[in-house]
């Protein structure tokens, strides 16, 4: 696997959408393991709103839980 070409295709993506300061290069990792595991190897492969999606599902923080929701 191309790791490197789809990390700087992700990379290059999230800045667009997100802004060029992509700070967290986790989720970016985190976006290129979900790719591989259903074994994309470009970004071509798939829709850009799917890609966006993924994008900015992983660089969203955690939802945090209401505690009354919890209790």
């Amino acid at each position: 696997m191309n790791r490197p070409w789809l990390r700087a295709q992700v990379r290059g993506r999230a800045a667009e959408i997100i802004g060029p300061d992509y700070p967290n290069l986790t989720y970016i990792e985190c976006v290129l393991d979900g790719l591989e595991a259903d074994d994309i190897t470009d970004v071509r492969q798939i829709s850009t709103d799917e890609l966006d999606q993924r994008i900015t599902e992983q660089s969203l923080p955690p939802a945090i839980e209401d505690e009354e929701d919890a209790a």
